[in-house]
């Protein structure tokens, strides 16, 4: 069996009789014609969902004394690019992970502006021997989580 669009040998979709790329194609179009994804094949809750978060970054951006809430390093006081986009979004951090906490995803209290490398250590490294930590625990309580 052959793809009917360009002929390869390699036929991923054997009903309807496509290669991989071909396939690959057919299936974005499905997406974008039924609305499910945008011209770019970017999703579309996942989209409406960076909207949210750019919302909450912003909101955050505009409570905060631009220095990282650990270390007290300075920040970006510039918030988008001229094109739109969010210059700097390694800059917030959420106290309660999003994929722990979804439905504090979008809390700004939830938000703290941290510099990369304390990010990095706040997400990856020893988070435990921050102090932003064990303001968290504190805040961790007082909303009743566990």
């Amino acid at each position: 069996m052959e793809c009917k669009v360009c002929g390869s040998k390699w036929v991923a979709n054997k009903y309807h009789k496509l290669c991989a790329k071909h396939n690959a194609e057919r299936l974005r179009e499905d997406k974008v014609s039924r609305g499910d994804v945008d011209e770019y094949g970017m999703s579309i809750k996942t989209k409406a969902m960076i909207e949210d978060d750019e919302k909450l970054y912003e909101k955050a951006f505009s409570l905060s004394n631009h220095r990282c809430e650990e270390c007290g390093v300075e920040l970006n006081t510039i918030f988008r690019y001229s094109d739109g986009r969010v210059i700097n979004r390694s800059r917030y951090a959420h106290r309660f992970p999003k994929s722990t906490y979804p439905r504090l995803r979008h809390e700004v209290w939830n938000i703290v502006n941290l510099c990369l490398p304390c990010h990095q250590k706040y997400d990856f490294g020893d988070a435990k021997s921050m102090r932003i930590y064990k303001e968290s625990l504190i805040l961790k309580e007082s909303y009743g989580e566990k």
